[in-house]
């Protein structure tokens, strides 16, 4: 697929995969017809990230008031975007339907509040004075039901925070891989991918990829400053930052149409499924089988290897010819038995392979990729059983 041509039948097959979503397919075709995204990477963003981040508000909010939840707390970075959709999923929710008859208004007392909270691993592993005088200056130490709102994967930032507060806290999560041993599962709530579950679109999905679109202009919160009152310090700007900007243009235009064309979304078990299914469609698109202009576009974003936010590599690495041949399948699995290191390990492998590969290898390549990740998740949930 290439040209123009080949990426606006990408976009078309965007669209057709959402359209049984009319309360998020109408506002990108609202977004669509206005001609609001500038290049490639906004109107990506807009076909696929956006729909998926206003999906998981809903059902954040949604959740979140099944349990009581008072407040949520949106951790930072992951959280920026993330907020704002939950704010004007939360004004939706309570501001009735004009075009339903059925009464879905609210008491706008009721409404969750809404929180950003600047913690990163760095301060979390620290866990300075200050950085208890933050949380306890932000109530996470006030006896209120409260939960927060974090990207997920393995759950630590959570774990640490229990240990810092000295309480059980909900999470809300977009997905979830494992669960850290000596908590209890029933408080981790995943949207998209479940614990030692979901292992198809866990095959597809890229934690890289993800976490560097749904960031923040400013960079990782490193400590805290005492003055009238903590103030969270942060590193320089984000090295993505004028994409994030430009992200959060494009979410604010999807939102305007979704406050105007959108229903209030319920919680519905059968209803969650077909929507997570239709959202399933487009994100193991772009992750597993992206475009080669999709490749580049995203593949240059910067991700962060380790805590300290100073390893920074491109999403999507070039490798060379002997790495690719060191990629397919069996010999990936023999050097891995073997201790061997045979290429390097990139933040986005389907970025990778589509960039490094002629087109007519990248199906058995990417082919590849999919069964061994898919391999490490039963390994993994295999593990857990035994």
């Amino acid at each position: 697929m290439n040209g123009k041509s080949g990426f606006r039948e990408r976009l078309d097959r965007y669209r057709w995969y959402l359209r049984s979503e009319s309360d998020l397919y109408e506002p990108l075709c609202a977004c669509v017809l206005e001609g609001c995204a500038e290049g490639l990477q906004e109107e990506v963003f807009l076909h696929v990230f956006a729909p998926a981040i206003t999906a998981f508000m809903e059902w954040v909010i949604s959740a979140a008031e099944q349990k009581g939840i008072r407040r949520l707390y949106f951790l930072a970075r992951d959280g920026w975007l993330w907020m704002r959709a939950a704010e004007c999923v939360q004004k939706r929710r309570h501001s009735g339907d004009p075009l339903s008859h059925a009464d879905t208004t609210s008491d706008p007392d009721e409404a969750m509040e809404l929180r950003y909270l600047c913690v990163s691993r760095k301060t979390l592993y620290a866990g300075t004075e200050d950085l208890r005088s933050y949380l306890r200056q932000e109530g996470l130490f006030e006896d209120v039901p409260y939960g927060i709102v974090d990207s997920g994967w393995i759950g630590t930032t959570k774990q640490s925070l229990e240990k810092l507060i000295g309480k059980t806290i909900d999470g809300f999560y977009f997905g979830m891989y494992e669960v850290p041993s000596g908590t209890d599962p029933k408080t981790y709530h995943c949207f998209y991918l479940r614990p030692y579950r979901d292992i198809e679109r866990k095959a597809h999905f890229s934690i890289c990829l993800f976490e560097a679109v749904n960031s923040s202009p400013e960079g990782m919160t490193v400590g805290y400053e005492r003055r009238d009152k903590i103030i969270p310090v942060c590193m320089d700007e984000n090295p993505n930052g004028a994409w994030m900007r430009r992200f959060s243009v494009m979410l604010e235009r999807y939102l305007s149409h979704y406050e105007e064309k959108s229903s209030p979304w319920k919680l519905r078990r059968g209803g969650l499924k077909k929507r997570i299914r239709a959202l399933d469609r487009s994100l193991s698109l772009l992750m597993g089988r992206p475009t080669r202009e999709e490749a580049k576009a995203f593949g240059r974003m910067l991700f962060d290897e380790g805590v300290e936010g100073t390893h920074l590599r491109t999403l999507a690495l070039r490798w060379d010819l002997q790495e690719i041949e060191n990629q397919r399948l069996f010999r990936r699995i023999s050097n891995k038995l073997h201790g061997r290191e045979a290429f390097r390990e990139s933040g986005w492998q389907e970025g990778s392979i589509v960039l490094s590969t002629e087109e007519s290898d990248q199906k058995r390549a990417l082919r590849d990729e999919r069964i061994y990740q898919r391999a490490r998740q039963v390994a993994k949930a295999i593990r857990r059983m035994v």
